[in-house]
């Protein structure tokens, strides 16, 4: 399973590949071009204290402009690999009206993406999903997957706060049973796990993707920004060791 490690700047190769935002550009010093990026839509950061929600067409332009200020920064003809639509993210998990706004609003930007797939060339497309249980993860993956076009990815939001939360662990898998079988009747074979970095959780998504022959991602700000928690920091772990030992554990589920 491939790690987007999350940076807000990119200090060295071994953080390769990377999930970046569009909120934060890269520092100068000691950059090391990343072998692969894929840039988050900012729409986790927007709505909170008070930032406004974007229209998806400022949000692609925000995304555009990071491409353009990375390039002057590394002084390299660079462009993102993976583009996240902006998707609506529901603050309170247990109100259905917010759910239901946000997975419209998330269906109109997938919407605005697919009609706009110009904007990007040939970068990578991923297209997300917000719900608050099976039945609703499940609704939106009928309503937004058909908009998916061959090597188009599916993103799957919603589940950061797991490895906090554990007890929905089986609510988290029987969403991807139902989120991967409608994949397969479209020929989408990619998902990507926003923000999840709990093992029992992706060794459990590992094993029903392969059952559907899927491939599968997810991306954490942990290993690059939380050294100091846990095991890491009992021996004495740098960053970048931090970061491979991450890797190596999805690697072998």
């Amino acid at each position: 399973m491939k790690l987007y490690v999350g940076v807000k700047e990119v200090l060295a190769e071994t953080y390769s590949p990377i999930c970046a935002s569009p909120l934060y550009v890269p520092g100068r010093a000691s950059i090391v071009r990343p072998r692969e990026v894929l840039l988050d839509s900012g729409a986790f950061t927007d709505g909170m204290a008070g930032k406004p929600r974007l229209v998806p067409e400022a949000a692609a332009e925000r995304q555009l402009l990071w491409e353009q200020k990375a390039q002057r920064v590394w002084g390299l003809d660079f462009r993102a690999d993976l583009i996240v639509a902006y998707d609506a993210l529901s603050r309170t998990a247990h109100d259905r009206k917010t759910i239901k706004r946000s997975q419209l609003e998330t269906y109109r930007n997938n919407q605005w993406l697919d009609l706009h797939r110009g904007w990007f060339g040939r970068r990578t497309l991923i297209f997300p999903l917000q719900g608050n249980s099976v039945v609703s993860f499940a609704s939106a993956a009928r309503a937004n997957v058909p908009l998916l076009r061959a090597g188009d990815w599916c993103g799957l939001g919603g589940w950061c706060t797991l490895g906090r939360r554990r007890t929905r662990l089986p609510l988290f898998l029987a969403t991807l049973h139902e989120v991967f079988a409608v994949m397969g009747a479209y020929g989408v074979h990619s998902l990507h796990l926003f923000g999840i970095l709990w093992y029992k959780a992706l060794a459990g998504a590992a094993r029903i993707a392969r059952n559907y022959g899927c491939s599968l991602s997810t991306d954490s700000a942990a290993p690059a920004r939380y050294v100091h928690w846990g095991v890491e920091r009992s021996r004495g772990y740098s960053t970048e060791q931090s970061v491979l030992l991450a890797r190596q554990r999805l690697d072998s589920l």
